[in-house]
């Protein structure tokens, strides 16, 4: 059994489409979904724009865990996939096919 990929996304119709078929397409491949940090939790996805990418990780208290984003905003500079490279990108996960980039966000308080 593989790990958990955690699911995050914003609110928006595109992002709630992107996130309905990325969860039917990862259950397929044989992952298990949530939208909650699991034990087991291999990599988060956060669906939606920079906003939505930094939120998941103010969210999620600053995870350990790897993480990509599928960009359905406007820009999209953290983005490493659209909506219609989901394919592409599962078939890069299931073949260990990536690299890992460290990113050290900062958390500041006032």
């Amino acid at each position: 059994m593989k790990g958990v990929i955690t699911i995050a996304y914003n609110n928006l119709e595109k992002s709630i489409e992107t996130k309905n078929i990325l969860v039917e397409k990862l259950n397929k491949a044989g992952f298990e979904i949530s939208e909650n940090i699991e034990e087991n939790t291999e990599l988060i996805i956060s669906i939606g724009g920079d906003g939505s990418f930094l939120k998941t990780i103010q969210d999620f208290k600053f995870p350990s865990v790897p993480m990509v984003v599928i960009n359905t905003g406007h820009l999209g500079f953290f983005a490493e996939f659209d909506p219609d490279e989901i394919d592409e990108f599962i078939e890069l996960y299931k073949n260990n096919d990536f690299t890992i980039q460290e990113v050290h966000p900062l958390k500041g308080s006032i």
